[in-house]
C-alpha cells in the first residue's frame, strides 16, 4: 500500500492528474507516427496560481506557448508535457508573477492517487505495483528535498469545470487570438484576478448553494477548491486558462462565451430565491459546454 499522505483536495486533483497521465501513455507505434499521436492528444484547461516575483525563488521561464512534443518518462510511459522544472512567468498589473510548473510533483502524485483510488478493483492492471512503489519512493525523496513543495496548477481534460468560473468576475475575462502550431490564429479565453477576493467569492458561492440545498457534492467540490487556493498568499494572481480546450470551439463562439457571467447570474438568482431564473442560466451554460462535457466524461 502506498501511503504518502495527501490532503483530500490534493488527492482528488492528483487522481485527475493521474488519469491525464495515463490517457497520454501511447504505444510505440503511436509515438513513431505523429499523425496517430495527434489524434489522441488531450485538450486541457488550467487553473494556475501565480505568486509575486519577490515572494518566490528565481525560476527559468517556460516557453509560451509550450512546444508540442511527446516525451518518454520512464517507467510511466509517454507524456505530452515537458518534465523540466521551470515556471510560467507573466506580467500583471505592473508586476511580475511566477507559477512553478512542478511537473514531476504533479505526475507522481497523480500516479499514486490513481493507484490508491482503484484499490480492490484490479489497480495493478492500470498501474503495476512496482511502478507505484517507484513513484512512492520518488515522491518521498522529492518532498524530503523541499518540504514546502506544492502544486500551483490544476488541470482539467476536455472541459472547464463550471466551479472554476466562480473565483472570477465577468470583468476579468480576457478574449485573445493565439497562434497555433500550424500558424493559424484561434480564439481563446483566460480570466485573471487577485487571489484574496477570488477565495471570498468561492466561499460566498458555497454559502448560497448550501442555503439553496443544492447537492452536497457541489458544496464539497467548492470546499476543496477554497482549501487549495487558501494555501497561497492572498496577493497572488489566479488564472483560468482555456488552454487547448479552446480548440473544441469556433473562435466566433469563444468571442461570445460569457460563462462566468452565466455562472454568477445563476448563483445570484439562487440567492434571490429565484430557482427558475437560476435554472435558465444553468441551461444556457450547459448548452455551451454539453459537447465538451460529453467528451470529458466518455473518455
Amino acid at each position: 500500500m502506498m501511503n504518502v499522505p495527501l490532503h483530500p483536495a490534493h488527492a482528488r486533483r492528483a487522481a485527475i492528474s493521474g488519469l491525464l497521465l495515463l490517457a497520454e501513455i501511447l504505444t510505440d507505434t503511436d509515438f513513431e507516427h505523429p499523425e496517430h499521436r495527434m489524434e489522441r492528444v488531450i485538450k486541457s484547461a488550467y487553473l494556475r496560481v501565480y505568486l509575486p516575483e519577490d515572494r518566490i525563488r528565481a525560476w527559468d521561464r517556460h516557453p509560451d506557448p509550450s512546444p508540442a512534443r511527446t516525451r518518454r518518462w520512464e517507467p510511466y510511459g509517454f507524456i505530452g508535457e515537458s518534465m523540466i522544472e521551470d515556471a510560467w512567468i507573466t506580467e500583471w498589473r505592473g508586476g511580475r508573477f511566477v507559477c512553478p510548473r512542478r511537473p514531476q510533483l504533479r505526475m507522481l502524485e497523480g500516479v499514486l492517487a490513481l493507484y490508491n483510488a482503484f484499490e480492490g478493483m484490479g489497480r495493478s492492471t492500470i498501474i503495476p505495483e512496482e511502478v507505484a512503489r517507484q513513484a512512492d519512493r520518488e515522491l518521498r525523496k522529492l518532498r524530503a528535498s523541499e518540504p514546502d513543495m506544492k502544486s500551483h496548477i490544476l488541470t482539467s481534460a476536455w472541459h472547464v469545470p463550471l466551479r472554476w468560473f466562480i473565483p472570477f468576475t465577468p470583468e476579468q475575462r480576457i478574449y485573445e487570438q493565439i497562434e497555433k502550431d500550424d500558424g493559424r490564429m484561434h480564439g481563446s479565453i483566460r480570466y485573471r484576478g487577485a487571489l484574496g477576493p477570488a477565495i471570498e467569492r468561492v466561499n460566498h458561492a458555497a454559502t448560497i448553494l448550501t442555503k439553496a440545498q443544492l447537492p452536497e457534492t457541489l458544496i464539497v467540490e467548492l470546499g476543496h477548491l477554497a482549501s487549495w487556493l487558501g494555501e497561497f498568499p492572498a496577493d497572488s494572481m489566479l488564472e483560468l486558462d482555456y488552454g487547448t480546450v479552446a480548440d473544441l470551439f469556433e473562435s466566433a463562439d469563444l468571442a461570445l462565451d460569457e460563462s462566468a457571467t452565466e455562472v454568477w447570474a445563476s448563483i445570484d438568482a439562487l440567492a434571490s430565491g429565484n430557482p427558475d431564473e437560476a435554472g435558465l442560466h444553468y441551461t444556457n451554460l450547459m448548452g455551451r459546454w454539453s459537447a465538451a462535457f460529453a467528451v470529458a466524461f466518455s473518455s
